[in-house]
């Protein structure tokens, strides 16, 4: 109940890295600024919860602050899935360093490419180079050309959304002839329209 806190110093409820981060929220609290952190503090009954918090000043008459009004809000779920994500991607970077895949990323609405170290690496591109189609179908091996084409930028691929192809590539900086796997899946909007 509120009775068991009432009275508490509301600082002391925030402890490890938090505790300062709650400490210097206050102090911009004080000086009239609005101070905001995250933290973790379990609730009176022990459940785990992670916060957001903003101290904000009351300012009274004298232009100074009179009072500090904390409002937290519960951000739990929203932290689980932060750590979740962040998990994934340091698995996702661990097995691109040790398999030496190459990762691309193709947003078929918009044109816009990522690529990864790695895939760059592979097909010759320098860090700095911008990757156009033009560019990556370049590289693609004339002979290999047209069904490669057909088969990753198909826009209305009826059998399948994932595709996986061998094929050849002339690196862009050597020359050099490579065979490569590119393993893929297509996502699809609401109306079954490549994204």
């Amino acid at each position: 109940t509120f009775a068991e806190i009432e009275g508490c110093d509301w600082l002391d409820f925030w402890t490890g890295p938090t505790a300062e981060d709650a400490r210097r929220a206050v102090l911009r609290a004080k000086l009239g600024e609005a101070g905001r952190f995250r933290g973790f503090c379990p609730t009176m009954g022990g459940t785990p919860k992670w916060w957001d918090v903003v101290v904000t000043p009351i300012m009274g008459r004298d232009g100074k602050p009179d009072a500090l009004l904390s409002i937290s809000r519960d951000i739990t779920g929203v932290q689980h899935a932060e750590e979740s994500l962040r998990q994934s991607e340091e698995r996702l970077r661990l097995a691109i360093e040790t398999t030496g895949l190459g990762i691309w990323d193709l947003n078929m609405v918009t044109g816009q490419r990522q690529w990864s170290a790695e895939a760059r690496e592979l097909f010759g591109f320098a860090p700095e180079t911008t990757i156009t189609q033009d560019l990556v179908l370049a590289c693609i091996h004339p002979e290999d050309r047209e069904w490669v084409v057909t088969d990753v930028y198909n826009d209305e691929r009826a059998d399948s959304l994932t595709f996986t192809n061998t094929f050849r590539i002339i690196r862009a900086d050597t020359g050099e002839e490579r065979w490569v796997t590119s393993v893929g899946h297509t996502l699809v909007d609401k109306d079954g329209r490549p994204i």
